[in-house]
């Protein structure tokens, strides 16, 4: 994956010894995995894309999303025009494609969380009016209900916060269950009227 290059200068008089003027760290390509770095790449491009519109139908603002992935599109462009016969500038594509895969990683979960806690909101004033209404089972399901989503934003959130990006999956899970929450609690307050 990576090699240190090192500049060794030596005199007959200083055998016993070394310097290095350079250790600068430079990446050794292998053509054979050229197709399998390219592919993977499309894949994640691909995921993440999917991902976004799936969060944009529970209502996040994925525009941010959206502009990182149509920058790692145009470095997987590049790095596919490139090919085999110039590695250098291919693998530069590829690793500035994958920075802006990660980026779009980060932002999407910023932009899920963002959502899903304008959702967890809407749940708690939908649970408070069917009180007021007298559908106190309904109410204290979806009391329940946000406590528990409540709970797992706080980490999600936590770990954003942390400079990390959460995991996916979870992420994909917690905001299924927050749309599903909300979508019961719209029936709840329609069937409530």
């Amino acid at each position: 994956k990576e090699i240190s290059v090192l500049s060794i200068s030596a005199t007959d008089k200083e055998t016993n010894g070394y310097s290095s003027f350079s250790t600068k760290k430079q990446k050794v390509y292998d053509a054979s995995n050229y197709a399998n770095d390219l592919s993977a790449l499309n894949t994640a491009i691909t995921n993440l894309e999917k991902r976004a519109t799936t969060y944009a139908g529970y209502g996040a603002d994925i525009s941010t999303v959206n502009a990182t992935i149509k920058d790692a599109k145009s470095k997987y462009s590049a790095a596919k025009s490139a090919g085999t016969g110039n590695l250098v500038t291919a693998y530069a594509n590829i690793e500035a494609a994958e920075t802006y895969v990660k980026k779009g990683e980060r932002a999407l979960a910023y932009a899920g969380l963002d959502c899903a806690r304008v959702s967890i909101g809407k749940i708690n004033s939908i649970a408070a009016t069917l009180y007021d209404r007298g559908w106190d089972t309904e109410a204290q399901y979806l009391e329940t209900k946000s406590i528990s989503l409540t709970y797992t934003y706080e980490i999600l959130a936590d770990t954003y916060g942390d400079g990390e990006t959460p995991s996916a999956s979870k992420m994909d899970t917690f905001m299924g269950d927050v749309q599903k929450t909300l979508n019961q609690a719209n029936e709840y307050l329609e069937d409530s009227k």
